[in-house]
């Protein structure tokens, strides 16, 4: 079927769209379906000597029959920041995600983000609000899960005990199951060793085909973490290491995965960044200190070890540097770092309580901060790639969260928050962090295959999704939706959010749940009594 619409206005290639008549208003779906499947932590590093082995096969015949990319993430490469981008479209100034924490309301404390820090329509309330059926299980920072059409599972972040799922009905199914939705160290204590991995995704995968197997979804998202917890402990480029056997193991979930989707599906396979292993540290707290930027207090406690599930362990970490400083007299203050990325706020009046920088000398401090870094060098080489200042890297209202620097270095120098006491610190064993280049395979019904490998962003995941499921883009969205893949191209349709008149806040949908199949064709209909009519060609 392709469509054409209406040029009365914007929401005509809305509502002309089948899916809007299709999921939501009663029976199974009709028209296209994707699922989207997220390693979290893949790279082409870990992955290309794997697929020339011939040992990771079902994405190996994706790649033949569709098409293959570098994702770029967000910059600073993590997990929170790219999984929202990912599934918005937008970046971080329009989500007000960077990093696991934000601002608390008051003073320099920090807090735990959770699902409502997103400020951006994901994937799965877009297409609720229009009736498509959508089943999301697993993807980072969904927590608390808010109502769908279809069914919710949060994934990094949420609570072991509940309160993890929706319908609540299915939650308990899960919990009967022995099911963990998150396996690394922000809600638990202790690492997840092997045996545990195992457990938990033979579990999450008889959930997935179990669900998989349904005919009340057109779009299926999952995210597997388990990658990334697994590399952060022992990531290396090694065929036969821990990283790499996951990886053949998670390709033989994928297979099940696409055979259950049944062959009329789109598969997207993406991840949020790469890995790497790093044999070096540069110290951010120790540059500023140098320079002056940050003051220590004259009778600044030593940093002692912090203990317990990183959640509640990162907040008393923050609040015992903060300690150390002497804030009236700081003009700039680390902020979030990973992998060879690094990132800085400034003290800055009427924004921080103890605020030194006035707005006047905003623009000078920062220059001086670029110049500084710029010339930063270690043993005679210069180690900064690039600078960016955050309101242009990352435009957006919500900036609450975000840094006002953002720099990359090097590929061997890792950037941490440490104690201040040294700029460079060697690795006895390189360090596993994030890369910034994480992994796109796109194959399906909808798709031409192409055998060169591109460049995408993060954000176009959304995007394209929306896209192959012949739905409409927001006019907002950054990313592209890659029209230029799809075996029988057609135009990318953008409306305004604001004109989007199926799309409900966050706040309305707790409030009242999702709209019942009776209201989607009552909005349907009035809309259409108003003039708002598409047209469909060739049906």
């Amino acid at each position: 079927m392709s469509l054409a619409f209406s040029r009365r206005s914007p929401l005509a290639a809305l509502l002309a769209l089948g899916a809007l008549l299709g999921p939501g208003c009663g029976g199974g779906p009709a028209g296209p379906r994707v699922l989207v499947v997220g390693w979290d932590g893949a790279g082409f590093e870990l992955l290309d000597p794997l697929l020339a082995g011939g040992r990771l096969p079902h994405l190996a015949d994706l790649m033949r029959r569709g098409r293959t990319a570098v994702l770029e993430s967000t910059r600073i490469p993590i997990s929170s920041a790219a999984w929202t981008s990912a599934m918005t479209g937008v970046g971080p100034g329009e989500t007000g995600v960077y990093g696991f924490f934000e601002p608390a309301p008051e003073g320099y404390e920090v807090q735990l983000i959770d699902s409502h820090s997103n400020q951006a329509p994901p994937l799965w309330r877009i297409l609720s609000g229009r009736g498509v059926g959508v089943s999301v299980f697993g993807v980072p920072v969904t927590w608390p899960p808010e109502p769908v059409n279809g069914v919710m599972v949060s994934g990094m972040l949420a609570p072991h005990d509940g309160g993890f799922a929706l319908p609540a009905a299915y939650e308990q199914d899960l919990l009967a199951r022995g099911f963990v939705p998150d396996l690394g160290v922000w809600r638990s204590g202790s690492l997840s060793d092997a045996g545990r991995v195992r457990e938990q995704l033979a579990i999450k995968e008889a959930a997935l085909l179990q669900q998989l197997r349904r005919d009340d979804w057109s779009c299926f998202v999952t995210v597997f973490k388990c990658l990334d917890v697994v590399s952060h402990q022992a990531w290396n480029e090694l065929p036969e290491g821990p990283a790499a056997q996951l990886a053949i193991e998670l390709d033989r979930v994928l297979g099940r995965l696409v055979e259950a989707a049944g062959p009329g599906t789109d598969v997207f396979v993406v991840s949020d960044h790469g890995f790497r292993r790093y044999p070096r540290a540069l110290d951010l707290e120790a540059f500023l200190i140098a320079g002056g930027w940050t003051v220590r207090a004259e009778e600044a406690a030593a940093q002692e070890p912090v203990a317990g599930p990183l959640a509640e362990a990162r907040p008393r970490l923050h609040r015992a540097r903060l300690g150390r400083l002497d804030l009236p007299r700081c003009r700039a203050l680390a902020a979030d770092c990973e992998g060879n990325f690094g990132s800085l706020r400034l003290n800055l009046e009427d924004r921080e309580p103890s605020g030194l920088v006035s707005e006047a000398e905003r623009e000078a401090t920062l220059a001086e901060l670029e110049a500084a870094l710029r010339a930063l060098e270690v043993d005679g080489e210069s180690v900064v790639r690039e600078v960016w200042r955050g309101e242009e890297l990352m435009p957006g209202p919500h900036r609450r969260a975000l840094p006002d620097l953002v720099f990359e270095t090097v590929a061997d120098l890792r950037v941490v928050v440490g104690d201040g006491a040294r700029l460079v610190t060697p690795s006895p064993r390189p360090f596993p962090d994030h890369a910034h280049e994480g992994i796109a395979v796109l194959a399906g019904p909808s798709v031409r295959p192409a055998p060169s490998r591109g460049r995408w962003q993060i954000d176009d995941v959304t995007p394209t999704v929306l896209h192959l499921l012949e739905q409409p883009l927001h006019a907002e969205m950054t990313g592209s939706a890659h029209a230029e893949v799809l075996a029988r191209p057609r135009a990318s349709v953008r409306v305004p959010r604001a004109e989007d008149p199926t799309l409900r806040t966050r706040e309305v949908l707790e409030r009242e749940g999702a709209r019942s199949a009776d209201e989607q064709r009552e909005l349907l209909q009035a809309l259409q009594a108003m003039g708002y009519s598409g047209e469909l060609e060739g049906q």
